[in-house]
């Protein structure tokens, strides 16, 4: 399987948000930021901002007013002031996470999320592309296949575009990750492997999907079509 960028991806994917406290520590000391330990959770903004608190590498704990076992009390080594609640927003980009900014409250970052996010509707999830982004028996193979009936579990269909030698693809429950392909008995490995049992082209299967994770529906290619960048170019008869 390629492990190179996927040109196909368009922003960020996969959003977080997390509450996290910026503790007052002595004077000659930064800030630090530390998210609320899970046994805390529940405490709303007013009842954690500008309380004392104790922290650890990974976590805080608000002291004033909250119960805290001495078993867990001995893992924070740290005290100070939570003197503001941020809302930390991240994104993922190659299953990468990426920090976006800091907000002062979970509606605005969610509102920024819902900004960035590619959804269904909204967005073109329609490619088209160069034929020579696949090599040409790979070319001819997707062309023989368009017309025929694909067997359901491939979660693929090809038709040819009148006029020119090009062909589209029609890719069935995207993303093809392990998750969304859960509900079918799949995982995104056995979906390639059975698209090799049946006899797709190698190029192809990698192509459909590199597309297919970054959430294509249609893929077309056509010899009058751009280059993508990043996808590697074939010859005539590659």
């Amino acid at each position: 399987m390629s492990h190179f960028p996927n040109p196909f991806l368009r922003g960020f994917y996969s959003f977080t948000i997390e509450r996290q406290l910026q503790i007052f520590r002595e004077a000659d000391q930064p800030t630090i930021f530390r998210p609320l330990h899970p046994s805390q959770g529940n405490l709303t903004d007013e009842m954690v901002n500008r309380h004392p608190c104790i922290y650890s590498c990974d976590f805080a704990l608000v002291t004033e007013g909250q119960e805290i076992t001495p078993e867990l009390e001995e893992h924070f080594h740290g005290s100070g002031v939570a003197c503001r609640v941020t809302y930390s927003l991240f994104g993922h980009r190659e299953s990468t996470s990426i920090f976006l900014g800091d907000y002062d409250n979970f509606a605005l970052a969610m509102a920024i999320s819902e900004q960035l996010t590619f959804r269904t509707g909204h967005f073109s999830r329609a490619w088209e592309i160069s034929s020579l982004h696949l090599p040409e028996k790979a070319l001819e193979h997707a062309q023989r296949l368009a017309g025929f009936e694909i067997p359901s579990g491939q979660l693929v269909e090809f038709f040819l575009l009148p006029g020119c030698d090009g062909v589209g693809c029609k890719l069935f429950m995207t993303p093809w990750s392990d998750e969304n392909l859960a509900g079918l008995g799949l995982t995104a490995e056995k979906l390639r492997q059975e698209h090799l049992d049946n006899g797709l082209h190698l190029n192809l299967i990698e192509l459909l999907h590199q597309a297919a994770a970054a959430d294509v529906r249609f893929l077309v290619f056509d010899p009058d079509a751009d280059r993508l960048q990043d996808l590697p170019i074939y010859d005539l008869k590659g």
